[in-house]
């Protein structure tokens, strides 16, 4: 997540691993890979991590800060709950439970806000029911079903936090007042 182009990446593979390929044709990637490079996207992909790399230092303190911040508001809304330990986590990602809300209901009413979250990350997001990783964790069925997950970045300010924390109040607000007249 370094906020590379769309569809490129990197795989890093250790001496002695054996892969096959997905499509065969060509000896590019040492016979790995068929196809022409998209060599512009390699390009920019080297810049974004570099640009990522140089900023990481003081960006990953700042995340943590930014994720410490959530969790302390988070705390203070009824009825929300923090997923994430507090020691031992990625420090950009904060992944909380909403009682009583549907996740996709809240996602939705962020996203018309501009906000943009997920119930899962991104390899797992199309499986239903609760997150395995919460589940192994211990966190209950009911409240891994109903978990929101935060990804940050290094561009994220704390006046993000503090104006996404100030939207999901009102969101959960308004979800469960129109709950109690349903």
């Amino acid at each position: 997540k370094f906020h590379g182009p769309r569809g490129t990446g990197i795989l890093y593979v250790r001496d002695g691993a054996n892969l096959m390929p997905l499509l065969s044709g060509g000896e590019q990637e040492g016979g790995m890979r068929s196809g022409t490079e998209n060599l512009p996207a390699v390009v920019a992909m080297a810049k974004a991590l570099r640009l990522s790399l140089d900023a990481s230092a003081g960006g990953i303190a700042k995340m943590k800060r930014l994720t410490c911040t959530l969790r302390e508001r988070f705390e203070k809304l009824e009825g929300v709950v923090c997923n994430t330990p507090k020691d031992y986590a990625a420090p950009h990602i904060m992944n909380f439970s909403v009682d009583g809300v549907k996740p996709e209901v809240l996602i939705h009413a962020l996203e018309q806000r501009d906000i943009f979250v997920s119930t899962k990350s991104a390899c797992s997001s199309r499986e239903g029911g609760a997150s395995r990783v919460l589940l192994a964790a211990g966190i209950p069925e009911k409240q891994a079903e109903q978990a929101i997950r935060i990804s940050l970045s290094f561009e994220n300010s704390e006046q993000d936090i503090e104006e996404t924390v100030k939207v999901i109040r009102e969101i959960i607000t308004e979800l469960r007042k129109v709950g109690e007249n349903a």
